[in-house]
């Protein structure tokens, strides 16, 4: 019996402890509820003036006409002309400036046939600043019937109505091209890379000093020809280009006089043949 009762009252206390202890978690479970709430109201309190703020500062900048776009400073341009940058950005007057996609601006500019690089920025209040660097003219390539620019790159700048001969050398030959002519696009055909291959050696060459090149014989891209402004024929063949050139460096230090006088200058058998001009 007393075994019995003694069990039955150690039963009882541990419930009654149990429901104690069960009662202190609840009490703090809830003081620390309400502790993160008062921490919540406690940061909104301190935050939301801040972001009232700011909201209102935002509002006010973008509805200020301070900020309207006025100017448009293009720096770097040779060929295109102020209101060529204009017309290719197509802007509404007195947009905002905050409105303007720059990445948007820049590609409109790049997709322009003369523009190889283009950067933008916001000058507050009312400014656009653009920089620029633009392709130019390399050679010349006469193409069905047809004028072309080409940068130093191989890239197709425009179809010249206009062509009178210049400072380009004039690149003739090019019969077909394997590829369609698209302006503003590069060109892969081989004439055109041999051609950019045999003028960007001979202008970083000493010969580029002594002679000036007016056109270039690409008809068979093994049989490369050079032709001078005074008219001396230089063959190159279609590789070594380097190599024959400083070769015929040499000879212009020595003897400029004979090759400026020559009819023809060969280069494409290990050595320099220099044929005078008949008198």
């Amino acid at each position: 019996m007393l075994k019995s009762y003694l069990k039955k009252e150690g039963n009882h206390l541990k419930k009654k402890k149990r429901k104690v202890f069960g009662k202190k978690i609840h009490r703090k479970r809830r003081q620390a509820s309400v502790f993160l709430i008062w921490k919540i109201l406690l940061i909104l309190a301190t935050f939301a003036p801040l972001v009232y703020g700011g909201y209102t500062l935002y509002d006010s900048v973008y509805l200020s006409e301070m900020f309207l776009l006025r100017k448009i400073r293009v720096q770097g341009q040779k060929r295109l002309k102020q209101s060529d940058i204009q017309k290719i950005l197509h802007l509404p007057s007195e947009q905002h400036i905050f409105d303007i996609n720059m990445r948007k601006m820049v590609n409109r500019l790049l997709a322009h046939p003369y523009v190889k690089k283009a950067h933008m920025t916001r000058t507050l209040p009312d400014t656009l600043d653009v920089s620029l660097e633009e392709r130019m003219p390399y050679l010349i390539f006469l193409y069905g019937g047809h004028h072309y620019e080409v940068d130093e790159e191989g890239y197709i700048m425009r179809m010249m109505n206009d062509y009178r001969e210049g400072e380009e050398p004039l690149v003739k030959g090019i019969e077909y091209l394997e590829e369609k002519l698209v302006v503003g696009q590069r060109s892969s055909s081989l004439k055109m890379l041999k051609a950019l291959e045999v003028l960007q050696t001979f202008f970083l060459s000493d010969v580029a000093i002594f002679l000036k090149i007016k056109t270039v014989d690409i008809s068979n891209i093994k049989q490369v020809a050079l032709i001078t402004r005074n008219n001396i024929k230089i063959y190159m063949g279609g590789s070594d280009f380097q190599k024959k050139l400083k070769a015929l460096s040499v000879i212009l230090h020595k003897k400029k006089a004979s090759i400026q006088t020559a009819s023809y200058v060969d280069l494409r058998f290990g050595g320099v043949i220099v044929r005078p001009r008949k008198r």
